[in-house]
């Protein structure tokens, strides 16, 4: 499997400046969430949030995605098995905005 090209890493998020959210790694910008919207119906700092977390979930979701198929052509056993399911969870809880502790 050739190595990902997207920022590798923890991803944060919700740093808010004048209504903007942004994603971040370290001093990298991945996405600045804006409180503008072509139809002029803002979306609500809620919202904004929310779609924050996932975009800032998305390396875990990866990862969690990557363990599942790449052992996909065998058994997987029940160690492979629970770390699988434990990174689904953590990624899941930071796409929903809660705090992750990961071992």
């Amino acid at each position: 499997m050739s190595a990902p090209k997207h920022t590798q890493g923890d991803w944060g998020c919700c740093d808010i400046v004048n209504g903007e959210i942004a994603i971040y790694k370290g001093s990298v910008s991945i996405a600045i969430i804006t409180n503008y919207s072509w139809d002029r119906d803002n979306p609500p700092l809620e919202k904004r949030k929310a779609n924050a977390n996932l975009i800032a979930a998305a390396p875990e979701m990866y990862e969690a995605l990557k363990l599942f198929f790449i052992k996909e052509d065998r058994d997987l056993s029940l160690t492979e098995l629970t770390k699988f399911v434990m990174k689904g969870k953590e990624a899941l809880a930071k796409a929903k905005g809660k705090e992750v502790r990961s071992e």
